[in-house]
């Protein structure tokens, strides 16, 4: 018994997905992805400059209808959104209904790191991303705002951009 309950952890282990990428090194912005299919949970890691606003964007390589998390500068608010077009966010952004846990949003030495739990898919609607379970890459975009603005207060960034997280 006990070694089957050892080769099904192992199993399960194997099966888990994860992924780093450095989004921009002068404001320490940086995105982890552990996913995890036996638990059905993707659990979410980004940092960045604690006096900005700092976002991510799933399965996007612009702002238009991309689902996104953004957690502001001064406070422990992290928004779940679907964005809308970079021309009117965050006036046309969606807020959705939360559906993540907040495991720890934290400020250490100028860095905010946001550690949040949601479903892979919680078939909660085509405005939430289902992650991937099988290993390749996703799209992303990043941004972080002006220092000192409240994400919902203005619609400056600093700076955004697309790229990729591989996920092995």
């Amino acid at each position: 018994m006990y070694t089957l309950l050892v080769l099904f952890s192992a199993i399960a282990l194997c099966n888990a997905l994860s992924g780093q990428v450095e989004l921009w090194k002068l404001n320490n912005q940086a995105l982890t992805l552990n996913i995890d299919p036996s638990k059905g949970t993707v659990n979410i890691v980004l940092t960045g400059d604690s006096t900005q606003w700092i976002g991510v964007g799933f399965n996007g390589t612009d702002m238009n209808n991309t689902y996104a998390f953004v957690a502001d500068y001064d406070s422990d608010v992290i928004y779940e959104l679907k964005l809308g077009s970079g021309l009117c966010s965050p006036q046309c952004d969606k807020q959705l209904t939360k559906r993540f846990t907040v495991n720890s949003n934290t400020v250490s030495n100028g860095v905010r790191t946001v550690n949040i739990t949601r479903p892979i898919n919680d078939n909660a609607g085509s405005d939430y991303y289902t992650f991937p379970t099988t290993a390749g890459k996703i799209n992303i975009i990043w941004a972080f705002g002006l220092k000192g603005q409240q994400f919902l207060n203005g619609t400056d960034m600093q700076n955004q951009g697309p790229t990729t997280i591989t996920l092995s």
